[in-house]
């Protein structure tokens, strides 16, 4: 059954290209370089084999050796769970010349992406996955920050989302690739001509790796994301940059680090750290991490985890050459344009947030009066620094979410680099730091404070569907501005 068009690019040395229509006789005329390719339906859930015209067919991912795709979300794919379809290319009449599907989570906001590599393909080293805005209406949309930042900046608007993943390259074989998305009422007002993504997967030699100065190419190398560097563009990269390690599940945090294979960098308190950001996490409360989505399988065989560590992170490489999905461009789902039938029509994304929190940074300076009266001690003299009180913004729900589930639980905590003696919150390792946490968050030093160790503000809630799956734990850390007084405390 054929329920809609996807919109796809193509390389061709014409300045205007003809679109045709499935069954149409004379082509289409488009403004933009596009082919009209249809979305067929999919029953993803109850098949063996995906649609083909022959008998050559390929089996569904999570049932094939050949699946390069993370353990702990291989068997994550079920409607019971709060997965539906946007796009499919696979047919029982036609063989398409890029072959997927993707489906998306409603509970989470979550897009993953399930691909078939062309059999003819060379195994090559790992991946480069980057989604990209486009059109002139994609510059003021968040639509990637949630996949692109750490620390959410509402100021920025990331232009892309660029990582490196976990597999190597083959022929005839799955892939998967998740991008979590924020709400973006905009969508609505749009259409494929002013806003639209672009997934492309590049095949790149990563010679060197090192998380927090320690290496980590034993074993397979981690999915790692760099805000703000585009790996697909360069031919040669090198870089270093705060960056985020993507943990996917419990069997990573088990491994050491990745899906398969261990690596120096993940060391003991980090894997504490996890471990109990992962327990904690499932159960409906969030620590020791700045950004994570936990929840349970509806038939409770399996916990989903999604997290992101915060690191720094240094590699060189080599992106080899375009290979896979080159330019591949999709229509939104949730357009207010009835030509942009998908399967899901909706607006994705669970939140996003009004503006840039602020916060109040509060140092206290304990200083002894000197005994001639008018100056102080310095000898002996120490600060406090404490953060509180978030104020101007408010979380956006996407009125989607609202129609299927509840927004329970809702947590504001300070999250600020330990420096001392925590006066304020409670302990928590993130990555390999420790660090304050808290509504209200602070520390005792006899250094004076900066502002440069305070991370941003979490943001914390449980998504519960009314229809009883398990209720979904999503985490989030925006960046803030600060508000800053001092105050000298005289004490004999």
């Amino acid at each position: 059954m054929l329920i809609g068009f996807l919109l796809l690019g193509g390389a061709s040395a014409c300045q205007e290209e003809e679109v045709m229509a499935p069954g149409s006789a004379a082509p289409l005329a488009t403004s933009r370089t596009l082919y009209a390719i249809p979305s067929y339906s999919l029953d993803w859930e109850n098949i063996d084999y995906m649609p083909w015209p022959n008998n050559d067919a390929p089996r569904v991912p999570w049932e094939v050796t050949t699946s390069y795709i993370p353990f702990d979300i291989r068997f994550d794919y079920k409607k019971e769970d709060g997965w539906e379809l946007l796009y499919s290319t696979f047919s029982s009449n036609r063989i398409e010349n890029d072959l997927y599907f993707i489906l998306y989570n409603k509970y989470r906001g979550v897009m993953r992406l399930y691909y078939l590599s062309d059999p003819g393909l060379q195994e090559s080293s790992y991946m480069v996955s980057t989604l990209r805005k486009e059109g002139p209406a994609a510059g003021n949309s968040p639509l990637l920050n949630f996949s692109d930042q750490e620390v959410v900046d509402f100021n920025v608007k990331s232009p892309f989302a660029s990582r490196t993943e976990e597999a190597q390259f083959s022929g005839r074989a799955w892939y998967a690739f998740e991008y979590e998305v924020p709400y973006d009422p905009s969508i609505a007002s749009g259409n494929y001509s002013n806003f639209s993504m672009n997934w492309r997967i590049n095949s790149v030699n990563i010679s060197k790796l090192e998380i927090n100065g320690r290496g980590a190419l034993e074993g397979k190398v981690p999915s790692v994301s760099s805000p703000g560097i585009n790996l697909s563009l360069s031919s040669n990269f090198t870089n270093k940059s705060n960056s985020g390690v993507q943990i996917t599940g419990p069997t990573v945090v088990e491994n050491g680090g990745s899906g398969g294979g261990s690596g120096s960098w993940f060391t003991d308190a980090i894997k504490a750290g996890l471990s109990k950001a992962l327990t904690n996490g499932v159960s409906g409360i969030a620590t020791n991490i700045l950004s994570g989505i936990f929840t349970k399988k509806k038939d409770n065989t399996a916990n989903i985890a999604t997290m992101k560590l915060k690191a720094t992170m240094t590699y060189t490489g080599t992106v080899q050459s375009s290979s896979g999905l080159d330019n591949f461009a999709l229509p939104l789902p949730g357009y207010g344009d009835s030509r942009y039938q998908n399967t899901y029509n909706k607006i994705p994304g669970i939140f996003y947030i009004s503006g840039r929190p602020t916060v109040q940074q509060k140092i206290l300076h304990y200083a002894k009066k000197t005994e001639w009266g008018g100056g102080y001690d310095l000898n002996g003299s120490y600060y406090t620094n404490t953060y509180s009180n978030p104020s101007n913004f408010q979380l956006i729900y996407n009125p989607e979410i609202l129609k299927i589930a509840s927004i329970q639980n809702v947590r504001y905590e300070m999250i600020l680099l330990n420096s001392g003696e925590i006066t304020s919150g409670q302990i928590e390792t993130i990555g390999d730091k420790m660090y304050a946490v808290g509504l209200i968050a602070g520390y005792k030093s006899d250094q004076e404070p900066s502002t440069e160790g305070f991370v941003g503000l979490r943001v914390s809630f449980k998504v519960v569907p009314n229809d009883g799956s398990p209720a979904v734990l999503l985490v989030k850390t925006f960046k803030c501005n600060i508000n800053t007084t001092t105050e000298i405390i005289p004490y004999q």
